[in-house]
């Protein structure tokens, strides 16, 4: 996480969540006996939903928020918190027509709507696959690997503001999906619960929401 950072410097998101990674193992090392609820009341596991059966989809944000988030503030502040579903992109998603894989031989349609990303190509920044989907000769959404390991991959996807609300984003990321799955990578989708655009692209694509995706600092 920490190589993977040096290369996104300013990704407030990686930086919250390796906090919360290095936060969650002080915890553990350090205080064991407040993440153990074996000797609670039946009250108090009621209250953090020990007994509670594991939910099948998430369509709502978690209620449990509120215990877990004191149990973290009696021993540091929380400064910083996003929150949103995780989801994996099931099999069988396919390219459709309009979605164009960048290469070298097309890298073009990203210089003018996308230039950061392309820089990032260009200097060799490891992204994954990219798809695009242009209009006119220029990229009007693009999805590429926000983060990725040897096995899987998350998507990230940016839609230029006139773009939007066009089906364009769901396109770019059924492209994606293909092109990581042809790689052999498990595409992964992940957003916040205050991005009800990005829900649904996940919607649209048969997304399996596995569970919430909580970065805390």
């Amino acid at each position: 996480n920490r190589r993977h950072l040096l290369a996104r410097p300013g990704d407030t998101r990686l930086e919250a969540r390796i906090a919360s990674y290095e936060l969650a193992a002080r915890l553990q090392v350090s205080a064991p006996e407040v993440l153990d609820l074996s000797g609670e009341s039946a009250a108090t596991r009621a209250l953090y939903g020990v007994d509670e059966p594991v939910t099948a989809d998430f369509v709502q944000p978690p209620d449990l928020s509120s215990p877990i988030r004191a149990v973290l503030q009696a021993h540091a502040p929380i400064t910083q918190e996003e929150r949103g579903p995780a989801y994996r992109i099931p099999a069988g998603v396919s390219a459709p027509s309009n979605a164009v894989r960048i290469t070298k031989w097309s890298g073009h349609l990203l210089k003018d709507a996308f230039p950061w990303l392309w820089r990032r190509i260009q200097d060799g920044v490891e992204v994954g696959p990219v798809v695009s989907v242009a209009e006119q000769g220029t990229a009007v959404s693009t999805c590429y690997c926000a983060r990725l390991s040897p096995s899987a991959a998350e998507a990230g996807v940016v839609t230029l503001e006139p773009m939007r609300r066009k089906g364009f984003a769901t396109a770019a990321v059924a492209g994606w999906t293909a092109a990581c799955v042809e790689r052999g990578l498990h595409p992964l989708y992940s957003t916040s619960w205050q991005n009800p655009g990005s829900i649904r692209v996940a919607q649209k694509l048969g997304m399996v929401c596995y569970g919430e995706d909580w970065s805390i600092q």
